[in-house]
This record gives C-alpha cells, sequence and structure tokens, in this order.
C-alpha cells in the first residue's frame, strides 16, 4: 500500500473517475467544459436527444409541406396554360343591308333648326345691348349689376374650392 507505483495508480484511478463524473454529470468548478466535447452532460442526453427528434421530425413535416404545396402550385399553372379560352369562329361578318341608327336626316333637320334658333336668340342680344349703350342710366345699371354678380360668382367659386379642399383633406 506505501508502494509509489500503486500509489501513483490509485491517483490515475480517482483522476480517471473524476473525469468520469464530469463526463456523465459535468463538472461544477467549469460548467462548459464537459462531456466529450460536448457542452451537455451524459446524463441530459436523453432530454437533448428527445428534443433533437422532435426538431428533426417539425422539420420533415415542413419539407413535406413545401413539396406537396410546390407540386400543387405547378400543377395549378398548368392547369391555368390549359384552360385558355381558344376563339371559334362561327360566322363571318358582314356588312348590314339595311342602317338602322344614327338617322342622318333626322340629325341634319335638327342642327338647322337650332342653329336657326340660336341666330335669332344672338341677333335679338345684339340688338338689345346697343340699345341699351345708347342710354346711359340703363347702362350704369347692368354695369352695376354684372359687377354685383362677377364678385357673387367669385365668392361662390372660393367657397367651393375651399370646401372641396378640406373634403380632400379629410379622406
Amino acid at each position: 500500500a506505501d508502494s509509489p507505483i500503486i500509489i501513483k495508480m490509485d491517483q490515475e484511478l480517482n483522476e480517471m473517475k473524476r473525469q468520469l463524473r464530469a463526463i456523465e454529470f459535468g463538472d461544477k468548478n467549469k460548467p462548459g467544459e464537459f462531456g466529450a466535447g460536448f457542452s451537455v452532460p451524459f446524463s441530459g442526453l436523453p432530454e437533448v436527444v428527445l428534443e433533437y427528434a422532435r426538431l428533426v421530425r417539425d422539420v420533415k413535416v415542413q419539407e413535406a409541406i413545401f413539396e406537396l404545396l410546390t407540386q400543387q402550385y405547378e400543377q395549378a399553372k398548368i392547369m391555368e396554360l390549359k384552360d385558355t379560352p381558344t376563339v371559334q369562329f362561327l360566322d363571318e361578318a358582314s356588312p348590314p343591308e339595311k342602317k338602322s341608327i344614327p338617322r342622318r336626316s333626322r340629325i341634319v333637320i335638327f342642327a338647322a333648326f337650332a342653329s336657326l334658333m340660336l341666330s335669332i336668340l344672338a341677333a335679338f342680344v345684339i340688338e338689345s345691348f346697343e340699345k341699351l349703350t345708347q342710354k346711359p342710366e340703363e347702362y350704369k345699371k347692368w354695369c352695376a349689376l354684372r359687377e354685383k354678380l362677377a364678385g357673387d360668382l367669385a365668392r361662390f367659386s372660393r367657397s367651393i374650392t375651399s370646401h372641396l379642399k378640406i373634403t380632400r383633406r379629410s379622406r
């Protein structure tokens, strides 16, 4: 028991037991250096292996779903190309034998009548304006009325413009 060889062998045996405990359960003094190059002690490996198996299973499920969706997408693209409608000509187009609308004769008569009425109205307006310029008092009244109407019209357009700006901002 006092032999130096036996003492040395006991020390080596104790050191190996200590290293085996560090591998199996982890070293409390050095918490990141144990487990034969792993950072997980052997006593914690079943939980790690279980978590790894779950993650691998999830990855395989996701891969299968991705492959299935990719195949369905490709099939849908192929079906879309197949479903393009084809056009069939049943009869060739031919010009009509009789015109239905517009009736040009009615349009010409209406345009002539409308232009006649507008020219008569224009003649009356021009003649009344010439008579109005010969009477200075009435002419001044009409000018004042025109200026009031122009001012009212300007105020009205400003209020409409501001209302439209407010409405646009609120959207």
